[in-house]
């Protein structure tokens, strides 16, 4: 193992830690993404994303919000929203060695630069539409050095959906599809190393190919970043012009037609390379996109140290979009059923001394079999007949020979890229040595002719401290060997194809051996005859096979599990010719049964409300099947069935039952529940100043101040949590009836002490109550009748200045009113439009004087009050 900690190393580790010291201060986080999806039926679709964030910048978030759109970006119309939830835990990135990986928690005070994932996941109900696109918005990304502004512009996930096709004479259809799925050993924060050559992939599978027959083509391009719906983000301009230059011997190298500008395929800054010969030399940028494998190799050029880059600048990272666009083939005709994208951040390194590991070198084992390989500068392609046994072996190897390699493959590629032995297997030797050694062992079924697989691997040394990573897409074709042209050619067995070889627990299916091409032979008397097969029928441990049935071209199997069944058929006259006989099989699921899912909107309710009850159901592996829903439960219609029926509780709790039972040939059922539950009536009850609530108190004189103790109550476990407190005046101090508002003083379960400073009657209300399924249920009321005698207008005040009794006090309904104050030969002595009780006589003598008040509802009181010093 390189030790680059000595010398290099130091180097690389302080450029690494300053390039990325600016980062932290930006607090961005949006480093790449891929947002995919599954069909779960019933137009339910399971969405996931994949995020990856800076450790650097901020916490990952809690969920995420999806937006799906049917009308792309045009309209919001129908538009469905759903919140993503993680899944499981995140993990933490892994591009350093064992001693560097383990000093990195993963936070803005981390020594090394790394990135965290997360999964999320949500479920959604898109009705069939054209094209749904569906997206999920993180603000914000990094600091790079191809975008304008890159910290303030959106990392957008985006993929669409199209569930519904229009057929020739404007038929729409409704299909089902999911989503194409990215292999597992693409990172999409991939480390590379300046001024070496890397290939990063974006390789995916899809499980309608895989699964059910459908062929499904993938389609690979770069794409241009997304900021927000149908809005880019903006390149900077291409830092490096290309300038011609003159080899020896005069001949000249031209540069480019066009300037060289950042682009989807153009997205970083990379060497330029010579192509051609005299006098036709010219140079192109180093950037190669393989549209077949979904990968792009290229050599950087430029690894700025942060002490050299600008303010907040991160020349080093680089955006690249890659997207897959899937393709159905429906009666000859292809259309577009979906896409997905996957964005890379691109991290440029020196990686010093060390070398990222080779290019593996494939070679075939056996030379009569008829394989062949070749070795290119991206990919590997083997090309492998059927009928015919072949093995394929890949080295890989390190220019730096001392160095352990790790090769990562997907962890389905037996069972799904290789479908289960039907092309092969593949095995890995020596993991973890500094040559390990991978063998395909190939003999594909006559019925495989015509697949095209892609695997991606990647290869890590384990330098110190960030491992040199390659990665190189195997493609595999698989085409038909000679000699199956004289064997038969056997259709696959089963009720429909193998989407109907399902049958659900101690149920039974008849499996059908077919011959497409009957052959006709010539015996040995010269006459014609048609030709005879012969078929023997096998399976793991004999499991749900009959014995007696093993060489009958029809049988009827009752699997306890999932069993694959293998059929060989044989002609019976003149067999051989290489693949003198045939070998097809077909996977019997043994599925459980529907999976139904029962719902209540709401599931708390206010009595006497409504209740909406709805049920689904779907089944394994995107299993099409009609189902019949029946509810059973207190309150419902006397015929209740249907995915959607309302009912009317009346008990405090009370609970559906849905069975849903699906048609033949699976005829499966399952039973589920919900319960929905009754809020009960809340009693509204309080005290007031020691006396119960429905009675009366009479104070002396206003203001009056009253306390409450609240003794209101509700059962069943639930809570009041609506309260509220009014007052309301209904006679004035003279006993004359007012239209006064209804005044809220508290919201609070014990309010603070209420003071009434007017005089008058005064109910004191109290409301209670609850919600239930967002729906405010009726409130309690309890009452208290309050009279407030009114401030009676005095006829004598002193003012001394002993602070009591020092100035003219009238009622508090009189206060804020106008008053006029007359002397004995009528002369005014005091005016005030706004009277507030501060008349003290100033300069006054003793005596009887006269006033005029008239109050705010314009009632006028004449008197005498006496000036007492």
């Amino acid at each position: 193992m390189k030790n680059l900690y000595a010398s290099a190393a130091r180097l690389l580790l302080g450029c690494m830690l300053l390039l990325f010291s600016a980062q932290r201060a930006a607090a961005t986080h949006g480093q790449a993404g891929q947002l995919t999806y599954e069909s779960l039926g019933n137009n339910q679709y399971r969405v996931t994303v994949a995020f990856f964030r800076d450790c650097s910048g901020t916490s990952i978030p809690g969920s995420l919000s999806l937006t799906c759109r049917p009308n792309g970006c045009s309209s919001s119309t129908g538009a469905v929203t759903g919140t993503l939830r993680p899944v499981g835990m995140s993990t933490i990135g892994s591009p350093y060695c064992g001693a560097a990986q383990s000093s990195n928690v993963c936070s803005s005070s981390s020594a090394l630069p790394n990135y965290e994932t997360r999964l999320y996941d949500g479920t959604v109900t898109l009705p069939p539409a054209q094209e749904w696109v569906l997206s999920v918005t993180i603000d914000a990304r990094p600091f790079t050095t191809t975008l304008v502004n890159s910290n303030n512009q959106n990392l957008r996930m985006e993929a669409t959906l199209n569930n519904l096709i229009t057929l020739p004479g404007n038929v729409q259809q409704p299909i089902l599809n999911n989503s194409p799925q990215f292999t597992n050993t693409n990172l999409p924060v991939p480390f590379v190393c300046v001024n070496q050559q890397s290939t990063i992939s974006f390789t995916a599978t899809d499980a309608d190919r895989l699964n059910g027959g459908r062929a499904d083509s993938l389609v690979y391009s770069l794409e241009q970043p997304l900021a927000d719906c149908n809005r880019v983000s903006a390149y900077v301009p291409y830092p490096a012009p290309c300038a011609p230059a003159t080899l020896p011997g005069s001949c000249a190298v031209q540069c480019p037609p066009a300037p060289l500008a950042y682009s989807a395929t153009l997205p970083i800054l990379v060497r330029l390379d010579t192509v051609g010969s005299c006098p036709n030399r010219r140079l192109v940028p180093s950037f190669y996109f393989n549209a077949q494998a979904g990968s792009f190799t290229f050599t950087p050029s430029r690894f700025v140290p942060a002490n050299l880059a600008t303010n907040n600048q991160m020349e080093n990272k680089y955006v690249v979009v890659g997207k897959v666009t899937e393709y159905r083939r429906i009666n000859g005709v292809y259309y577009k059923v979906g896409s997905v994208r996957r964005d890379f951040l691109v991290i440029v390194i020196d990686c010093a001394s060390n070398q990222v590991p080779a290019s593996p070198v494939s070679v075939v084992v056996d030379p009569l079999s008829q394989a062949s390989v070749i070795n290119r500068r991206d990919t590997t392609l083997i090309t492998i007949p059927t009928c015919s046994f072949s093995r394929v072996r890949i080295a890989f190897t390190d220019p730096n020979p001392q160095d352990q390699l790790t090769v990562f493959v997907p962890a389905n590629v037996n069972s799904t890229l290789l479908q289960n032995g039907d092309i092969g297997t593949f095995a890995l030797a020596g993991n973890g040595s500094t040559a390990p050694v991978g063998t395909f062992y190939f003999q594909p079924l006559a019925s495989t002719a015509g697949t095209q697989v892609l695997l991606n691997v990647r290869i890590e040394d384990n330098a110190c401290p960030v491992k040199g990573t390659q990665y190189r897409t195997i493609i595999i074709n698989v085409r038909p060997g000679r000699a199956v042209q004289a064997a038969p050619a056997i259709a696959m067995p089963g009720l429909g194809g193998a989407a109907a070889a399902a049958i659900c627990p101690g149920g039974s299916l008849t499996l059908n051996g077919t011959v497409n091409r009957p052959d006709s032979v010539r015996t040995s008397t010269g006459s014609v005859v048609a030709q005879s097969y012969s078929y023997l029928w096998t399976a793991p441990n004999n499991s749900g096979l009959n014995p007696a049935q093993a060489n009958s071209r029809s049988i009827t199997v009752n699997p306890a599990v999932t069993t694959r069944y293998l059929l060989r058929v044989t002609p019976v006259l003149n067999p051989g010719g290489g693949c003198g006989s045939d070998t097809v099989s077909v996977l019997v699921r043994v599925v459980p049964p529907p999976r139904a899912r029962a719902t209540a909107s709401p599931v708390v309710a206010c009595s006497a409300a409504n209740v909406t009850l709805s049920g689904s159901a779907s089944r394994p592996d995107n299993l099409t099947d009609p189902y019949t829903y029946t509810w059973t439960g207190a309150g419902l219609p006397a015929a209740s069935t249907g995915a959607t029926v309302t009912a009317r509780p009346t008990a405090a709790a009370t609970r559906y039952y849905l069975t849903v039972t699906g048609a033949a040939p699976y005829g499966c059922r399952d039973t589920t529940s919900v319960l929905v539950r009754l809020a009960p009536s809340p009693t509204a009850a309080f005290l007031t100043d020691s006396s119960s609530s429905g009675g009366s108190l009479t104070r002396r004189v206003a203001p009056i101040t009253y306390t409450f103790v609240n003794r209101s109550s509700i059962g069943g476990g639930f809570r009041l949590d609506s309260v509220r407190w009014t007052y309301q005046r209904l006679k004035d101090g003279q006993g004359r009836s007012v239209s006064e508002a209804e005044i809220v003083f508290s919201r609070q379960a014990t309010p603070a002490p209420l003071t009434l400073a007017l005089g008058g009657d005064y109910l004191i209300r109290l409301y209670t109550g609850t919600t239930a399924g967002g729906a405010a249920c009726p409130a309690a009321q309890a009452r208290y009748h309050a009279v407030v005698p009114a401030i009676q207008t005095p006829n004598v005040f002193t003012p001394n200045g002993d602070r009591l009794n020092d100035t003219f006090v009238v009622s508090g309904e009189q206060v804020g009113g106008k008053l006029q104050v007359f002397n004995r030969w009528g002369r005014v002595v005091a005016e005030y439009d706004n009277y507030q009780n501060q008349w003290a006589a100033d300069g006054l003598p003793s005596g009887t004087y006269y006033y005029s008040l008239t109050d705010r509802q314009g009632q006028t009181q004449k008197g005498w009050v006496e000036v007492a010093r």
